[in-house]
């Protein structure tokens, strides 16, 4: 049991040092500014194949997020990535509010110059 645990912390230490920068990088500068979400922009039957998946492993994050608190640090960081994925009300503004904060504002846009991107536009 322990040994799965720290195979999960692993994967989401993997996570959050390699997906989230990619992820910043290819959002679109108005991501924010835009209240459709990208997956509007799809096919209507992709996009209820992408909205299943992204809530399924969205849950599944959530569910290791809070199997890993006892381990230093990771679970928090995978219980946040998850509930990032997860559809609920009130999740836009949320996500606005995190990223107008300035800690936040200033590592996301150092990820984009790095990447080449413009930054974001952030209201």
């Amino acid at each position: 049991m322990l040994g799965k645990l720290a195979l999960l912390g692993a994967a989401s230490y993997f996570l959050a040092l390699v997906i989230v920068p990619i992820l910043i990088a290819r959002m679109p500068a108005d991501y924010f500014v835009d209240d459709r979400p990208l997956v509007s922009r799809r096919h209507p039957v992709l996009r209820l194949l992408l909205l299943a998946l992204k809530n399924l492993i969205g849950l599944a994050m959530i569910v290791a997020g809070i199997i890993l608190i006892p381990l230093p640090g990771q679970g928090f960081l995978t219980l946040l990535l998850g509930l990032t994925l997860v559809n609920f009300p009130g999740k836009r503004s949320l996500e606005r509010k995190l990223v107008a904060w300035s800690p936040i504002r200033r590592v996301v846009q150092w990820i984009r110059l790095r990447a080449g991107k413009p930054p974001l536009v952030i209201p």
